[in-house]
């Protein structure tokens, strides 16, 4: 199953792809956690409309790193779920599936659906680490024609400017502990908090599997529209 069709195409709507991906370390030397050195094991997908009604999905596992890379995949975040994804794979739930299929595939969904903007949180992660593991499968290509050719909304930065300056969020994650390390210590940025105050439940914990992030974040883009308010959205 290469993606799972849920709502007809309204040729009124317009649409978003929100994206996400889990990755491996692409060079263990450097300490820095950036996108540019991250490689895509696990990447799903939803095309939605500006209401957060899912009009199709997809869960892909990136066979060139999953399975070919399996001393840089002992440094991915979740490196023990390694089980649960092979359990998962086995029930269908993810299509293992090449990294020059997935982005043709990518691409084909995108033109079908004629969406308006990728959109994924924290979006220049996913932007390098797709970016970085297309030039680590191709040798030399950097950008995929995908990343070319769409451009790529940042949630985050649409729910700082909608959501994070609320006196209602900042007392949310005050209250419940959900604070950086900066001193004095400000609101975490994180879609696992966003989602805790959207739902007024801060014991609420992410999955962390490339499709699971996406209902969130899909939940979070549809949020900052209803606000109806400026904000920033390109990278």
């Amino acid at each position: 199953m290469f993606y799972k069709s849920i709502l007809k195409k309204d040729n009124r709507c317009t649409y978003y792809m929100v994206l996400d991906t889990e990755t491996a370390v692409y060079d263990p030397t450097i300490k820095e956690i950036k996108g540019t050195n991250m490689l895509v094991y696990d990447l799903g997908y939803a095309i939605v409309d500006r209401y957060g009604r899912i009009y199709e999905t997809g869960s892909y596992i990136v066979k060139d790193i999953f399975y070919d890379e399996i001393e840089r995949m002992k440094s991915c975040y979740f490196a023990d779920k390694r089980s649960t994804y092979i359990q998962d794979i086995e029930k269908g739930l993810h299509t293992v599936i090449n990294w020059k299929n997935l982005v043709f595939l990518l691409e084909e969904r995108l033109s079908y659906w004629d969406v308006r903007a990728i959109c994924a949180y924290n979006a220049i992660f996913d932007y390098g680490a797709i970016c970085r593991t297309n030039n680590f499968v191709n040798g030399k290509y950097w950008k995929p024609p995908l990343l070319k050719k769409y451009p790529m909304w940042d949630i985050m930065k649409m729910t700082e400017d909608v959501l994070y300056k609320r006196p209602t969020y900042r007392r949310f994650c005050f209250d419940n502990g959900n604070l950086t390390a900066h001193t004095p210590p400000r609101p975490q940025k994180k879609a696992e908090t966003v989602k805790q105050y959207l739902e007024n439940d801060p014991t609420y914990e992410e999955i962390h599997t490339g499709l699971e992030d996406v209902y969130i974040e899909s939940e979070i883009l549809a949020k900052c529209f209803s606000t109806h308010k400026k904000m920033r959205r390109e990278l």
